[in-house]
């Protein structure tokens, strides 16, 4: 996760103390057991946040968390995505543009 958020420029908005893996509570998606977690560790509402997936099954857990979300690098589940009104990008990069351009 950290070298992907490098190579496209988003690290510096997650500090290490706010990357969390399904690793950290052993519960996986598409249980929003990990988004929740997440959430708490932060102090914030599931409302308040924004999950970055790039899968079906975290999609649908961040949708299960009553979080917004958006896809990355869905191609190959795009239709699926998509019915669940998703927003999709093709990579991390026109993700951190589309934030620039809405914050």
């Amino acid at each position: 996760m950290k070298v992907s958020l490098e190579a496209s420029g988003l690290k510096r908005y997650f500090p290490d103390e706010n990357i969390f893996s399904a690793y950290d509570i052993q519960k996986w998606k598409p249980e929003p057991d990990l988004f929740l977690h997440a959430a708490r560790s932060c102090y914030t509402d599931s409302k308040n946040c924004l999950v970055v997936e790039d899968t079906i099954h975290g999609i649908m857990a961040a949708k299960e968390a009553k979080m917004h979300v958006v896809g990355v690098n869905v191609r190959h589940q795009i239709q699926e995505v998509r019915d669940l009104n998703v927003m999709c990008f093709e990579n991390l990069v026109e993700v951190k543009d589309y934030l620039h351009s809405i914050l």
